[in-house]
């Protein structure tokens, strides 16, 4: 670079392209292993280490020009090739971290899917089926106690249990949408969309619209 700007394309052509090959085929072979080795969470921090390591990298011994390049490589390779695998372990995907509530594990997830392209269409899917499957669980609950119960009065208790049980769900879902994915349209959308759902629930004579 020394040898003046017009040497931008030798410098790429000849360096930056070798370089950013030999990152992606290091990290495919890395991501290989720690996908099957390793949980979400602890996947997602290494994962994390690696883009903070590139970046560092790139800040102090190559040339600015086309730094987003290597970031996307090896985003791609450790999040965008695996995406479906990691978000859907069985006892740490995306589903355990919200049963969990593990706030944390989320909120770094989110900020490493957030940088990639369609990243969080997945995320939000299943944002979206769990508050979903809460709701539709807890519409079963409140079912099956007032089949068993015929009373009028009882019936109005489970339909205001019913209605508290839902503004349950509706400040928790809103709590994470504010936090841990820091207000995101798509997250917000995935939370709307189930919470209509729910809402409109009759359930022992009582909707919570």
């Amino acid at each position: 670079m020394e040898i003046g700007t017009g040497h931008i394309d030798y410098y790429q052509n000849n360096f930056e392209d070798s370089m950013f090959e030999d990152a992606r085929i290091y990290y495919a072979r890395k991501d290989a292993l720690w996908i099957s080795e390793y949980s979400c969470p602890e996947y997602i921090v290494m994962a994390e280490k690696c883009l903070q390591n590139e970046e560092h990298r790139f800040e102090n011994y190559l040339h600015s020009s086309n730094k987003h390049g290597l970031l996307e490589i090896v985003q791609n390779e450790l999040l965008d090739c695996y995406e479906i695998q990691l978000l859907g372990k069985h006892d740490s995907g995306f589903e355990a971290l919200l049963r969990d509530d593990k706030k944390i594990d989320i909120s770094r997830m989110y900020m490493l899917f957030c940088k990639i392209p369609k990243g969080l269409q997945r995320v939000a899917s299943i944002f979206q089926q769990h508050i979903f499957s809460r709701g539709i669980n807890l519409v079963k609950i409140v079912e099956d106690t007032s089949s068993n119960n015929n009373s009028s009065n009882n019936t109005r208790i489970q339909g205001l249990e019913f209605l508290q049980k839902v503004i349950e769900i509706y400040d928790q879902y809103v709590d994470y949408l504010e936090h841990e994915f820091q207000n995101d349209n798509s997250i917000s959308k995935a939370l709307h969309k189930a919470l209509v759902v729910i809402f409109n629930k009759k359930v022992a004579g009582t909707t919570s619209t």
